[in-house]
């Protein structure tokens, strides 16, 4: 399954009505999804996890939106340009 692909063949509850495994697991990506879609902070606080190429960040020391170019071997922001920050 990729990454965001929901659990097409996986009912979303069980019998008793508990949420099933795949489809708590598919919620809590798509939550961390969200949640990075509001991040702002200083360039120091930039995050160091939940990162994929095309991740965006507000940097609020250089006052642009900023995105992951690459994550290994070393992660590289860069700005709207391409330009690394």
């Amino acid at each position: 399954m990729a990454n965001f692909d929901y659990p097409t063949d996986t009912p979303i509850v069980t019998e008793d009505g508990r949420l099933t495994i795949p489809w708590g697991q598919w919620i809590q990506r798509i939550h961390n999804l969200a949640r990075t879609l509001q991040d702002s902070g200083p360039s120091a606080q930039r995050p160091a996890t939940l990162l994929w190429i095309g991740r965006y960040y507000f940097d609020t020391d250089l006052g642009i939106p900023i995105w992951v170019q690459q994550v290994k071997p070393t992660v590289v922001w860069c700005d709207a340009t391409g330009a690394p920050v």
